[in-house]
């Protein structure tokens, strides 16, 4: 292999992983608050995505504010998720959570796809052009990617582990009587919760479309490329969710170089299979 084939090969596994990372982290964030998995999550990345290319073609808005509406836009819509989705079935199994999420899921996916069809649509880069590396162009639309989700997950890990609001998260996960007690509200935790967590899936499908293209059948993979990272990253750790989207995002670019695209999704999900029996908590470890 060249030394050209080798570049594009890591590039592409390292900007698919990068978004996969932040799909992961959103899952992340959602479960050490919550214990909660939101499997309708992919449709929320597609609909940004959708919306941000409505915003700059359609709307002619800079790169800056379509970015800013679009963190809004995720935050707003967890905070839906929470008090509209989840507060009238809170006290109930948390099975029947799941299945409410992943119903919102559904009628978000069905939501865009009346408004914009259902064939995908091409995205303008955030900066048009490549950068040559030994030969091979990389795109800076892959150097935005890897440098977003870089600046999100520090933010993440300064949140959780300096913030009063990330304390509360962290308290409310592990202790909810007790995190109730200090006076702590747990419902209003988990619309923080809520908030990022859909606010980092709106900026990943705001950051991939002009790579894969906005819209189109992508919500499902998208929610298990994110789920599938976290569980190779370790569910209780934000470097190891982006961690394990690297890993996965560089298995798919390899599979893809070396037998084919058609084997892609195989070998990434029998990696994920082997992780589930042989190291469940991922490379990070548990709690």
């Amino acid at each position: 292999m060249s030394a050209e084939s080798l570049v594009l090969l890591l590039a592409t596994g390292v900007t698919k992983g990068a978004v996969y990372g932040l799909l992961a982290l959103g899952f992340h964030i959602l479960y050490a608050a919550t214990r909660m998995l939101h499997f309708g999550y992919g449709a929320v990345a597609v609909l940004a995505g959708l919306i941000a290319l409505t915003l700059t073609n359609g709307l002619h808005f800079p790169f800056w504010l379509t970015l800013i509406v679009i963190i809004l836009l995720g935050w707003a819509v967890g905070q839906a998720h929470n008090k509209w989705v989840l507060a009238p079935v809170r006290n109930r199994d948390q099975w029947i959570q799941m299945i409410a999420l992943m119903a919102i899921g559904i009628v978000v996916e069905n939501a865009y796809a009346l408004i914009w069809g259902k064939m995908p649509k091409a995205a303008p880069a955030f900066t048009p052009g490549a950068l040559s590396v030994l030969g091979a162009p990389v795109s800076y639309q892959s150097l935005w990617i890897i440098g977003i989700t870089v600046v999100s997950v520090l933010a993440i890990k300064w949140l959780l582990d300096y913030t009063l609001m990330g304390k509360s998260l962290r308290g409310a996960s592990n202790n909810p009587l007790a995190a109730r007690l200090m006076g702590i509200s747990v419902m209003s935790v988990g619309g923080y919760a809520y908030g990022i967590s859909m606010a980092l899936a709106a900026l990943g499908g705001m950051v991939i479309s002009p790579i894969t293209f906005a819209g189109g059948q992508f919500a499902f993979p998208l929610t298990m490329k994110g789920f599938a990272s976290l569980v190779m990253g370790g569910m209780f750790s934000p470097i190891g969710a982006v961690i394990g989207g690297l890993l996965l995002g560089l298995i798919e670019s390899v599979t893809v170089g070396t037998i084919g695209s058609r084997y892609m999704d195989v070998v990434s999900m029998s990696v994920l299979l082997l992780f589930l029996l042989v190291r469940p908590h991922g490379l990070f470890g548990g709690e």
